[in-house]
């Protein structure tokens, strides 16, 4: 996605970028000079997946039933397991 530089060297980030990133306005913002180009990294934000001991970390909030999903998928798993391990 191309934007320009105003005359004072402010860019505009999209919005739908703002939004997905939840970045408002007075939101601080890191720059980053790294290889000939230019990072912007939201402060204070932290992935929302994260990998402790080996295991993938979700510490995000989630946007519906999380719990419904978890048991919904543990079900698929033990059905698919029972069905290659039937005796």
């Amino acid at each position: 996605m191309e934007t320009h530089l105003d005359h004072f060297g402010r860019v505009v980030i999209p919005k739908n970028i703002r939004g997905h990133l939840g970045l408002q306005a007075g939101a601080a913002i890191d720059i980053i000079e790294f290889n000939q180009q230019i990072i912007l990294k939201p402060v204070g934000k932290k992935a929302p997946v994260v990998k402790k001991d080996g295991l993938l970390i979700f510490r995000g909030t989630a946007l519906g039933d999380i719990t419904g999903t978890l048991w919904a998928h543990r079900s698929d798993r033990i059905a698919n397991i029972a069905g290659d391990h039937s005796f």
